[in-house]
């Protein structure tokens, strides 16, 4: 080994044989030749004829950053650590993430001299994490990696707690999750007895439980969406029944009239579901035709006046709000003379 001077640098030449190399870092390789007769003077002066040290040694910044893993489970955190070599001065890194379908990065860790960054991924996916090393003079180096977050499939445990109830009652949903990428909205959608279509009951939101209360009678048909906040969902069916007493059409009206009175209708039910509409229809006495008086309608009350003598018959038709349907029938006699029966 050989130490020659020249100037303010001292160079460690490594010399096999004959053949002398300068170690490879901020200088070119060197190489000089030389043999055993070759004095330490003239060994320098030939070096000072084939290279001249510049004056101020300058290397290009160079991000050295590593990645401990390219593939996490979702809950995990991908941890980077920046390095660097060249360039001026101290350093400082800055960590950038491209999140999955997303078109710009985010700064998820501002320049300081922390060369670690642990980020924890809120969604599965794909994603792109930049390492932006900058030196003393503000020359910036970047390096970028890719790692993946893969998570288990989204599980619906979603539960009601009857699957048969009496009309009146309500049907409770007690919703749950797993898998995914958490952070779990629910959805609910009905085909009720009476539609040929699913409609939504409950559009998506984070709350755990949900009163739903059945209008009609007959059996329903419920899907349970659960979406994590990545999007991905994970549908539940159930079905449920609820049940109700017979319809009973209680309407009243009196069976004999003086002509050129009126006679008064008082409509009422029972059992069925309830939010009862009425129709009436008559024959007169003169027709065995059907006219309709009154088309579905919620008022309990209804006058007619006959305007001819004899028996009508009048038939009321209830229907619940599950579109059940009773239908009752009564006579009328309309007399030009009273009668022991209207006295």
């Amino acid at each position: 080994m050989i130490s020659i001077l020249i100037g303010i640098i001292l160079f460690r030449l490594n010399c096999i044989d004959n053949l002398c190399t300068i170690p490879n870092g901020a200088y070119h390789d060197c190489q000089i030749h030389w043999n055993v007769k070759t004095t330490k003077s003239e060994i320098a002066k030939s070096l000072s004829a084939v290279y001249s040290a510049p004056s101020e040694l300058t290397v290009n910044l160079a991000n050295r950053s590593t990645l401990k893993t390219d593939k996490i489970k979702f809950g995990q955190n991908v941890q980077v650590q920046g390095d660097a070599i060249g360039g001026k001065g101290t350093y400082q890194y800055q960590f950038s993430v491209l999140k999955p379908s997303a078109k710009n990065y985010t700064v998820v860790q501002k320049y300081s001299s922390s060369s670690y960054c642990s980020y924890h991924p809120w969604l599965s996916g794909t994603y792109q994490l930049k390492v932006t090393v900058k030196d003393k003079s503000g020359k910036t180096a970047d390096k970028t990696f890719k790692f993946s977050v893969s998570a288990d499939p989204v599980s619906n445990k979603t539960t009601i707690n009857k699957k048969i109830i009496s009309f009146g009652e309500n049907i409770q949903f007690n919703f749950n999750a797993s898998g995914g990428t958490k952070g779990y909205q629910y959805r609910i959608s009905a085909l009720k007895p009476t539609e040929d279509h699913y409609i939504t009951i409950k559009n998506y939101n984070s709350s755990k439980k949900f009163l739903y209360h059945p209008w009609e009678s007959g059996e329903y048909r419920i899907k349970v969406d659960a979406k994590d906040c990545s999007g991905k969902v994970n549908t539940k069916e159930f079905a449920f029944t609820v049940k109700a007493d017979k319809l009973f059409n209680k309407t009243t009206a009196a069976d004999n009239i003086i002509y050129g009175n009126d006679v008064t209708f008082e409509f009422a039910a029972s059992g069925g579901t309830a939010g009862y509409v009425y129709e009436i229809q008559m024959e007169k006495p003169s027709s065995e035709q059907r006219l309709m008086l009154r088309k579905f309608q919620s008022g309990t009350k209804f006058i007619y006046h006959p305007w001819e003598k004899g028996e009508y018959r009048f038939y009321i038709t209830v229907r619940d709000n599950s579109y059940h349907l009773s239908t009752l029938m009564l006579t009328l006699n309309v007399s030009e003379e009273q009668t022991e029966e209207n006295i």
